[in-house]
């Protein structure tokens, strides 16, 4: 595996603020819904190749695809994408108890409240993407522990 160096705080906010932009489609995911989303792809059952996963980033459809100003900054964006999900996978392989989710904090009356909607909304996108290769995580013990990003990110609760 690549070692690269993670996002800069600086180049997380300059995917976030274009993922924010109006050159991206509102479906766009944002870095909290990509974070969860890359998860899901990173540590599901079957790989998924980047040219499948990368596309879901900017929406649903094909029409959903960002306007870039040129090639250059398409090439940047996308590698800044690139070596979000390479910190995942790093995280993962090299030290996977250190692995946190990216939620949302909000200050609510002198407290911090977690919102963890948007992380689970993506990682149920990427779940979406081999939705049967997670039968088998779904009928063991573990299966417990999906019920949050079950309840916070399925479209509908059966």
């Amino acid at each position: 595996m690549q070692l690269e160096q993670p996002l800069s705080e600086k180049e997380f906010d300059e995917l976030d603020q274009f993922l924010l932009s109006d050159r991206c489609s509102e479906d766009a995911m944002t870095m909290d819904m990509l974070h969860g989303y890359l998860t899901a792809v990173a540590i599901g059952p079957e790989p998924i190749m980047p040219a499948e996963w990368l596309p879901r980033v900017w929406g649903e459809d094909a029409e959903d695809a960002p306007k870039f100003k040129n090639s250059k900054e398409e090439e940047r964006i996308v590698n800044l994408i690139m070596r979000f999900m390479n910190e995942v996978l790093v995280t993962f392989e090299v030290a996977p108890k250190e692995f946190e989710a990216l939620f949302v904090e909000h200050d609510y009356e002198g407290q911090t409240l977690i919102d963890a909607e948007a992380w689970c909304w993506g990682f149920w996108d990427g779940m979406e993407l081999r939705p049967g290769s997670w039968n088998e995580i779904w009928d063991s013990e573990v299966a417990e522990l999906m019920q949050p990003i079950y309840l916070l990110g399925a479209d509908e609760i059966k």
